[in-house]
């Protein structure tokens, strides 16, 4: 069925998002659901998908880098604003090694896409709220 409907549509579909990879490798890293409320990895979760959000108003995040290291950029960013700890860091870098995906999560590219999703979220953001991070 899922066959017949691609091929209605000529195969015309919306390729992933960042906000879709974002809400596919958090899991990963992500052992024990929530039980208790909001913590630090929920609210990294969310900034994580804002950044993500506001990439689209990014040029070289939309047409330059694919959304995969848009994506771990966005996490990367929302793990350091939230001040996550390093152990979380690195499980989640090893994590996205182990997928064989076609980005390295220590890539100059997510490093770039990192520097981007910062000047993007401090021309959004009042200068009080200003995340410079590392």
């Amino acid at each position: 069925m899922e066959l017949s409907i691609m091929r209605c549509l000529d195969w015309h579909l919306f390729p992933p998002t960042s906000v879709s990879f974002i809400e596919n490798l958090y899991p990963l890293i992500v052992s024990n659901p929530r039980d208790d409320g909001w913590g630090p990895l929920d609210d990294s979760l969310e900034f994580s998908i804002f950044l993500a959000e506001l990439s689209v108003c990014s040029y070289p995040c939309v047409s330059v880098h694919p959304p995969s290291s848009v994506a771990i950029a966005a996490i990367l960013l929302g793990f350091e604003y939230f001040d996550i700890p390093d152990e979380t860091r690195d499980a989640f870098r090893r994590s996205v090694d182990c997928l064989a995906m076609s980005v390295d999560a220590n890539s100059p590219e997510v490093e770039a896409c990192c520097g981007l999703l910062r000047q993007v979220y401090a021309l959004a953001m009042p200068a009080d709220t200003f995340f410079v991070g590392g």
